[in-house]
């Protein structure tokens, strides 16, 4: 895996901003862009966890609040009972909280484990990085995009009527970020509904 910071040095380079004595864009800049690309690639192609959860006294409204880590971002589906084959999911609506308000009057039985599939961010630093290094070409081209735009808007003010800054750099960015809506599309292709959204509609087996 890479880092923010290997990542940062990549755009860099992308951006022919290689010059530590006369940086274009600081690396709080650059940070924040490679941020805005990261959003939206992890909002279509998130890293997918589970967590195990015992049920309430209430099985149909099942409490996360305490078990979600930082990097929670939403429910995936409410496995229920665990490990088996096939995998068995009950239907449910999330809420706030989080909370998922199982759609079934098959509950769960008290005291018994549950598994909540959830989406979550990626945790990407200087120092270490979780997201796939399959992402990152997407992310720098973003990334890429983002920068170039910030840029046309901080110098249109400096320069004169006929002036090609902004241009030159819409220019440029547009055919990245249409690359990267194009890398994205791919990746939302890719990422197929998971193999218990049909399992919804069918009847649970008895346990």
């Amino acid at each position: 895996m890479g880092n923010r910071a290997t990542m940062r040095a990549d755009l860099r380079r992308d951006l022919r901003d290689e010059d530590p004595t006369n940086y274009v864009w600081t690396d709080a800049v650059l940070n924040r862009h490679i941020q805005h690309a990261l959003d939206d690639l992890q909002a279509i192609v998130p890293r997918i966890a589970r967590l195990t959860t015992t049920v309430p006294a209430n099985p149909q409204r099942i409490d996360l609040t305490a078990d979600v880590p930082p990097t929670f971002a939403w429910i995936e589906a409410v496995e229920y009972p665990l490990d088996r084959y096939p995998q068995r999911f009950v239907p449910f609506r999330e809420e706030a909280g989080p909370k998922a308000y199982l759609l079934t009057d098959c509950l769960p039985a008290v005291g018994d484990e549950i598994g909540v599939w959830y989406a979550a961010r990626y945790t990407v630093d200087d120092a270490s990085s979780d997201l796939p290094l399959v992402y990152e070409p997407s992310v720098l081209t973003g990334a890429l995009a983002y920068a170039c735009l910030d840029q046309a808007v901080d110098v249109v003010a400096r320069l004169t009527p006929a002036g090609r800054g902004p241009a030159d750099y819409r220019a440029l960015a547009e055919p990245a970020r249409g690359q990267f809506l194009s890398q994205l599309e791919q990746l939302r292709f890719r990422a197929a509904p998971p193999m218990w959204r049909p399992s919804w509609a069918a009847e649970r087996a008895s346990r």
